[in-house]
């Protein structure tokens, strides 16, 4: 299932000169939502495989003179990670507005609450358990 992983229609988000979101494909077969471009990491063993999701939400505004209503895109990003021999697939219940993979050390996933890594203020730590992350039926695909 994870050979063949390409991202297309990558574009700047945000405004901010990243990061950048793509659409993923997994053997030719697009994936809904968009993922964090060229941030998938491999467990030492290559039985995992950790990607980041954005699942951007809108949220409804209040009504401003009660004529115009505004929505504010919330950033909604989680880890996902994909057993390449199960094909299980793992989502976590943490929900951040700006992510950033590092790598996968053991049964931990060392991470930054940014959309880079090196300042330190910024690292965290989440273990894959049952507590931090659900399994998922499977990986949505456009039809």
């Amino acid at each position: 299932m994870l050979e063949n992983l390409k991202y297309e229609d990558v574009q700047e988000s945000f405004g901010m000169g990243g990061p950048y979101l793509g659409e993923l494909k997994i053997n030719g077969k697009k994936v809904r939502n968009k993922f964090l471009v060229d941030n998938e990491k491999y467990s030492a063993n290559f039985k995992f495989i950790c990607l980041v999701q954005y699942k951007g939400r809108k949220l409804l505004g209040k009504n401003f003179l009660k004529i115009f209503t505004f929505q504010v895109r919330k950033k909604d990003f989680r880890i996902v990670l994909i057993n390449s021999e199960t094909e299980e697939i793992f989502e976590s219940n943490f929900l951040g507005e700006a992510l950033f993979v590092e790598k996968m050390q053991d049964n931990k996933i060392i991470y930054f609450e940014a959309f880079h890594y090196g300042i330190e203020k910024f690292k965290r730590e989440i273990e894959f358990n049952d507590i931090n992350f659900k399994k998922v039926n499977a990986i949505k695909f456009y039809k």
